[in-house]
């Protein structure tokens, strides 16, 4: 859909995914991405980069994620409302702007993400769907063995039991659709750890149950377990618990909902 020569501070890329690496030459990864950047074309920078240009082959979407939310370098891009994250735990801004075929793109220096997308006949899902964020130590604890504990700094939650804790977030969405579920954990342990998911109505109706295995993570550092509603949901209250199965030493620390 573009252009652009590869060179030492930028390549092509396509199928844009959670697990590539944003930067050349760096390990840092996406761990989240709106939904409509999944599978995009996209453009690898180097971490410090040069501003450069590329020529737009079709009419698309270009999307561009920014860590100061206040620039100017863009105009006429207009605020997703959404947001790419990596596994340093750094959230960037994303912007778009909708360019005609032979058109010019100028990226600036301060850009940390660039993905090109091809228009949709569909409303976007940016317009309709931005991300909450549900601290853990907020939710109900229900059963035992379930407390709230100093990590890297700041409460968390932590399951002090292999089984017999709940944590139950509650939870509000104002637009009927699917929504992504997105868990920040921390397993110590050199093995996974698993518990049991369940996705409930404000009545208590059982609308999604899941199994979820938790991967080791890295000592000072967050993993991220993805899920979503299963199907559509109205505009209303919801809940979701995290039921120990085999899950002491497991911590929590929040809940993402888009």
């Amino acid at each position: 859909m573009v252009e652009v020569t590869s060179g030492k501070d930028f390549s092509l890329s396509s199928w844009m995914d959670i697990g590539d690496q944003q930067y050349l030459k760096n390990e840092t990864e996406f761990i989240y991405l709106p939904a409509n950047l999944y599978a995009a074309e996209w453009i690898k920078l180097s971490e410090k980069h040069a501003d450069f240009s590329f020529t737009m082959n079709r009419e698309a979407d270009v999307f561009v994620g920014l860590k100061n939310t206040n620039s100017t370098s863009y105009p006429g891009f207009e605020d997703t409302k959404t947001v790419v994250e990596n596994s340093e735990r750094q959230r960037f801004k994303v912007y778009r702007k909708r360019f005609s075929i032979g058109s010019k793109v100028n990226i600036k220096g301060d850009a940390s993400m660039v993905a090109i997308v091809p228009p949709s006949n569909l409303e976007p899902a940016y317009d309709l769907k931005t991300v909450t964020s549900y601290k853990a130590t907020d939710a109900d604890f229900k059963g035992k063995d379930i407390i709230k504990e100093d990590f890297i700094g700041k409460p968390r939650v932590v399951f002090n039991s292999a089984g017999g804790g709940v944590l139950e977030f509650s939870i509000s969405v104002g637009v009927a659709d699917t929504y992504s579920l997105t868990i920040k954990y921390h397993n110590p342990f050199d093995k996974p750890l698993k518990a049991k998911l369940e996705f409930l109505s404000a009545d208590g109706t059982v609308m999604k149950t899941e199994n979820a295995e938790f991967a080791a993570t890295k000592d000072g550092k967050w993993n991220y377990y993805n899920t979503n509603t299963g199907s559509m949901i109205n505009a209303g209250s919801y809940k979701l618990r995290i039921i120990a199965t085999e899950s002491k030493g497991l911590y929590i620390d929040a809940l993402d909902v888009q």
